[in-house]
């Protein structure tokens, strides 16, 4: 057995060797903690980069694919309306059958353009939008499509063929705006 001033000698080395370790276990606790939250700041600004840049490439692509819809119906309508008035100045009879088929085109036509509408207002209500004269814009174009109706009038249907025209180079303008609202939250943060 050992006497007390051992035992004393023998507590008194415990503690220092004891007291030592622990504050070098808080230490390298605290230094480990640190870096792990350094790590996780730096995987969010990956990810929040990431998010950001996908963001950017919806609004990239949503913007070419409106541009094309854009183009395509312009071509398409513009050669519909020619066969139209080259139509209907041959063969009457004939030619308001054909009006009615080129109105139901137009008309579907105009569904699609009032759901690419609705889904870059969302859009631009999600960036803040809402309050600018385009947004205005877009409802009272959202408005002329919803008077698009069945028609073998050959003025009615130009006119329909404008306002579908006018609307998709408008989605797309509204569509340019919200990437450079993109852009700008980029440069904001970097």
């Amino acid at each position: 057995m050992l006497s007390p001033p051992e035992v004393e000698a023998v507590l008194s080395d415990l503690v220092k060797i004891l007291t030592s370790a622990a504050i070098t276990g808080l230490v390298v606790y605290l230094i480990m903690r640190d870096q792990m939250n350094v790590k996780l700041r730096e995987k969010n600004k990956n990810y929040e980069f990431d998010s950001r840049d996908q963001l950017f490439d919806f609004y990239r692509e949503r913007s070419r694919r409106l541009l094309k819809k854009h183009d395509k119906l312009n071509e398409s309508l513009g050669r519909l309306m020619g066969f139209a008035i080259g139509y209907s100045s041959v063969a009457e009879k004939e030619a308001a059958e054909f009006l009615k088929r080129i109105s139901v085109t137009i008309h579907s036509f105009s569904k699609v353009a009032l759901i690419d509408s609705r889904i870059t207002k969302k859009e631009m209500e999600k960036n803040g939008l809402n309050s600018i004269p385009e947004f205005g814009e877009l409802e009272s174009y959202e408005n002329e499509v919803k008077k698009i109706e069945l028609s073998d009038d050959l003025t009615a249907l130009q006119k329909n063929v404008v306002t579908l025209i006018e609307i998709y180079s408008h989605l797309h303008y509204c569509q340019q705006l919200m990437l450079e609202k993109q852009v700008m939250k980029y440069s904001k943060t970097e």
